[in-house]
């Protein structure tokens, strides 16, 4: 044992020694020696006398003796006194299950001062023991307390944790998902429920979102789903800026009609004017009492059935974290729908010039999605594929009208101008921080596997790969699509064409993908002109007479570019 351990073991032994001491002597009103047996010699001294102090008294030692024989056969404490003088009384005192101590006394008291001193300790004790059942149950009240403390912080560290890095791509429901089992478990309550809303485009924010339907239900299903729906439109002006709380339905004629609920709480999940929905806790579930006594509860268990400010809030957090992601995927959808806007009309205008290569950019982008699918690419990246293959070609902008539509074989000068185009798309695209991810594939879609492509002339893996996707499928819808030069290829031909140059002038893996999803590339162009106008819509396409003003303002923004 160390010497530190050994130090702690005899300040807590003197301790108990001085406590049973001044114990004694309050109680019998006399002064107590204790003895101790040291366990090594089986020698008795006097806890306040060094190890070789005096030795036990002989009247002392006959109590002791007679002390170790009763306890020796029964096992209990017992009082002792002496035969030759009944005022010399002997008390063994047990620590840790042993028999170290005894305390030993002169009384000078008669039996009946005895007995009643007897009486005094049997109501102190009885006291004590109230006083100590009572810190019991606070001290249960405390730790419970403190575990629903902790798990409250542990759910709001998670909250906040998880609306750092949820992913933009999952709704408001899916994340009430993930988040409403813990919370419902935090509330006590029986069901808890989010209610998306229903935006109106036609509406200003302002006004307010209409309750939709139940998206997440978490519990049994005290209400069904109209009735819910009602109960939230009934109060969800109310809830507006704060919690609304209603304990004991039958004090509230406004909520009678609703059977099977007792009480509720709800919150509405906004930010700003934007609302998502809102959270509603259906009766609260009180927690279990010792024997089911009222009066071995704490003071705050009285009102454990119902909802209170702790549930308000946490609810209140939970809402807010909803919120706060719907509004950013809202954000998102809307940045995207303008981002797929502008792409769209670079196209229209790109088809406006060149009547032959129309709906040539959208094959190309869904023939491109497809085949990074195929090559096992996460979603996020099939998207980036299908606006990159959206953009590939939108460097002909600039090239003039004359070269593009020419019936016959071009002119080294006219082919220059049309291997300019990759270099054009990049100078359009490069100061677009929307665009930067599709700038490489805009730029190199025209290399070749084996270096000898344009503009730059990189092989292999040196060519981004999204480019070299885009390049099997640019290569594969040209050559499938008419021309001013010539008519479209028969399949047979454009697909040996693509096994004969896999390798070379594309890559071989990516060949091999496009022949695994050979008829879903086949079925996606042959339905891209139904595609395109669902898409773009009849109203979308530049009419003959604005088309050429757009055009202009285009090529302009081009050739400024470009003179730079």
């Amino acid at each position: 044992m160390s010497a530190h351990v050994a130090a702690s073991a005899t300040r807590s032994t003197d301790e108990f020694l001085d406590g049973l001491q001044a114990a004694l002597e309050q109680t019998f009103g006399v002064p107590f020696d204790l003895w101790l047996r040291e366990s090594s010699s089986e020698c008795w001294r006097r806890h306040d006398e060094v190890a070789d102090g005096p030795a036990l008294a002989d009247e002392a030692s006959q109590l002791i003796d007679v002390l170790e024989a009763a306890l020796g056969e029964t096992g209990a404490t017992d009082v002792a006194a002496s035969s030759s003088d009944p005022r010399c009384l002997a008390i063994p005192a047990r620590r840790n299950g042993a028999f170290p101590v005894v305390a030993v006394a002169e009384l000078s008291t008669t039996r009946e001062d005895l007995l009643e001193k007897l009486g005094d300790c049997l109501i102190r004790e009885t006291h004590l023991r109230q006083e100590l059942d009572g810190t019991r149950r606070e001290l249960q009240s405390c730790a419970k307390q403190i575990s629903r403390d902790f798990e409250e912080l542990t759910f709001l560290q998670g909250m906040a944790q998880h609306l750092a890095l949820c992913d933009i791509s999952r709704s408001v429901s899916d994340v009430a998902q993930t988040v409403l089992p813990l919370l419902k478990e935090l509330l006590h309550a029986e069901s808890l429920v989010f209610i998306s809303a229903v935006h109106d485009p036609a509406r200003p924010a302002s006004e307010g979102a209409q309750v939709g339907a139940p998206s997440v239900w978490v519990g049994p299903r005290v209400l069904d789903d109209e009735t819910c729906c009602e109960l939230v439109r009934r109060f969800k002006d109310a809830a507006v800026g704060q919690p609304v709380v209603i304990n004991r339905r039958e004090a509230h004629s406004h909520v009678a009609d609703f059977v099977g609920l007792d009480c509720f709480a709800l919150t509405r999940a906004a930010k700003d004017d934007w609302c998502a929905g809102w959270l509603l806790a259906l009766n609260r579930l009180g927690e279990p009492t010792h024997a089911g006594s009222r009066r071995n509860r704490p003071s705050w268990g009285l009102s454990c059935n119902e909802f209170g400010t702790i549930e308000a809030g946490l609810m209140g957090v939970a809402a807010v974290i909803l919120a706060t992601h719907g509004r950013n995927v809202e954000v998102f959808r809307e940045k995207n729908s303008l981002l797929i806007g502008i792409v769209r009309s670079l196209i229209n205008a790109l088809d406006a010039k060149d009547r032959y290569t129309c709906g040539h950019s959208d094959r190309v982008a869904l023939v491109a999605r497809r085949l990074g699918e195929e090559l096992g690419l996460d979603r996020e990246n099939c998207e980036q594929l299908y606006l990159a293959g959206l953009l590939h070609d939108v460097g002909k902008i600039g090239v003039p009208d004359e070269v593009l539509q020419k019936s016959g074989k071009l002119e080294e000068h006219e082919f220059a101008l049309i291997k300019q185009h990759p270099e054009r798309g990049y100078l359009i695209l490069q100061n677009l921080d929307h665009f930067r991810y599709v700038v490489p594939t805009v730029m190199h879609h025209h290399e070749r596997y084996d270096g000898k492509g344009y503009p730059s002339g990189l092989a292999k893996e040196d060519i981004p790969l999204a480019a070299r996707i885009v390049a099997v499928a640019d290569a594969y819808d040209a050559m499938s699509s008419n021309r001013p030069y010539r008519q479209a290829m028969p399949a047979e031909d454009v697909e040996e064409i693509l096994r004969e140059g896999a390798g070379s002038q594309w890559d071989a893996e990516i060949v091999d993908a496009f022949f695994r999803a050979r008829s879903d590339v086949r079925a996606l162009c042959e339905a891209s002109e139904t595609h395109t106008k669902d898409i773009l819509g009849p109203d979308k396409r530049l009419s003959a007479t604005s088309e050429g003003a757009a055009i202009d303002s285009i090529v302009a923004a081009v050739s400024t570019t470009h003179a730079r």
